[in-house]
């Protein structure tokens, strides 16, 4: 705050928000509305409601994607981008706005 921050997005010093969640939830009420706490990493349309449950956060950095199939003619199955196994060279992460939308309306209907 003393450095002009408006907010700090964290993971609760865990890897994921859900495991940070016991430390999310005390610096989101020590915060009070002097400075957002935002959760981040791993957080999505599937457990954003009990993460808002638990730790009534104002704000949430989300992952709404979804694996998709590249338009690629052609496949060697034999090779993987930049030769690491877990990168699909047939595949890519996109903005699924289904996924979005159910956020939305899970911190709209928060929001009454």
């Amino acid at each position: 705050m003393e450095l002009g921050a408006d907010r700090i997005l964290t993971s609760g010093g865990m890897q994921t928000a859900n495991e940070g969640a016991n430390l999310l939830k005390d610096l989101v009420e020590i915060a009070k509305d002097r400075i957002i706490i935002m959760p981040g990493s791993g957080v999505n349309h599937s457990n954003i409601q009990s993460l808002l449950d638990i730790m009534k956060a104002k704000e949430f950095h989300c992952s709404a994607k979804s694996l998709v199939n590249r338009k690629m003619s052609y496949h060697n199955p034999n090779i993987n981008m930049g030769g690491e196994e877990s990168i699909p060279e047939f595949e890519y992460y996109e903005a699924d706005s289904q996924k979005i939308r159910k956020i939305v309306s899970i911190l709209k209907a928060e929001d009454h």
